[in-house]
């Protein structure tokens, strides 16, 4: 386990009241139905500001302790690369979102699965399993929205049908990949097994946009939140959240209006797409930096031997 990840009663505590707050969501929707789109992008702007954007907003601070690098040269190359990405974006605008989510997948993955002690050469497996979980979900679980969510180039993925074998497929690959890679206690695994079945269901019966925000808000934002608290905490007293969040406005106040100029000149460039397309190239702009970056220390710290000794490829 990485030396600052967050301590384990944090994290147990983080896993049991993200499942129930997800669990009871769950039982909303399934009665009541899945809430309007403008609720859900109201929802989506919320979550984004209030712990999506943050989780990234320290991100020079990070990369200057650890990786020695200038927050200077850090920010020129986060802008060579978001407009590396834009360009592309707006040249093969579906070829660039598709690595974007394959690279998210991925991403998400290696947070979710942060300072579990794997079989050695099982790290991949888990992680790639982890992804499938998601972005699966997000394509298929509804795929009579796929083009109204993404376009007219997603229009053939409604041919599939909301199938409960997939969805079985989905779950129950990951939950294999965890019992398989897992070496901690059965208690542990039927934890993490649990855990696994509720943000699968929930992915597959809400809304592609809703079931993603939530994801990203409790599990992935908010656990990064956790890891960033424990980093930059000194010895002696834990930063309170407070701290963290104010230390974290200004970035996530740039990294907004970044996303809105992406967005705004996407739509300008790309006339036909829409507001929804042209949103996820925008965030794809200013999260790519980001991920990349994560992905750098995460091999910068198992090189240095601050990572887990079983398994380099987790966090």
């Amino acid at each position: 386990m990485w030396p600052d990840a967050p301590d384990t009663r944090e994290a147990r505590r983080s896993m049991l009241w993200r499942s129930a707050v997800t669990v009871g969501l769950l039982g909303l929707v399934m009665i009541a139905g899945s809430p309007g789109i403008t609720f859900q992008a109201a929802l989506t702007v919320f979550i984004f500001l209030g712990v999506g954007l943050p989780h990234g907003a320290l991100d020079h601070v990070i990369a200057e302790r650890d990786l020695g690098l200038h927050p200077i040269a850090l920010y020129s190359g986060y802008l060579a690369v978001a407009l590396l990405i834009f360009i592309a974006w707006c040249l093969v605008p579906w070829l660039t979102i598709g690595m974007f989510l394959l690279l998210s997948a991925w991403h998400f993955g290696e947070g979710d699965v942060r300072g579990l002690d794997l079989r050695r050469g099982t790290g991949a497996i888990l992680v790639a399993s982890r992804g499938i979980l998601l972005i699966g979900a997000l394509l298929f679980a509804w795929p009579d929205l796929a083009e109204s969510y993404w376009g007219t180039a997603a229009a053939d993925l409604g041919g599939v049908g909301r199938s409960w074998w997939i969805f079985g497929g989905l779950v129950g690959q990951h939950v294999l990949a965890i019992l398989v890679c897992v070496k901690n206690s059965w208690n542990l695994r039927s934890r993490l097994v649990t855990d696994a079945l509720i943000l699968g269901t929930w992915m597959w019966m809400a809304e592609p946009l809703l079931a993603f925000a939530l994801y990203f808000g409790l599990w992935h934002s908010f656990d990064h939140m956790l890891l960033l608290r424990g980093a930059l905490t000194d010895q002696d007293q834990r930063m309170r959240w407070t701290t963290l969040i104010s230390r974290t406005l200004p970035n996530t106040l740039a990294s907004a209006l970044g996303m809105v100029v992406f967005t705004i000149a996407a739509l300008a460039i790309l006339g036909e797409t829409t507001v929804f397309t042209a949103s996820l190239g925008g965030l794809a702009a200013v999260a790519t930096p980001h991920v990349l970056l994560v992905e750098w220390w995460r091999r910068t710290r198992v090189a240095e031997g601050s990572g887990p000794t079983s398994e380099p490829a987790v966090s």
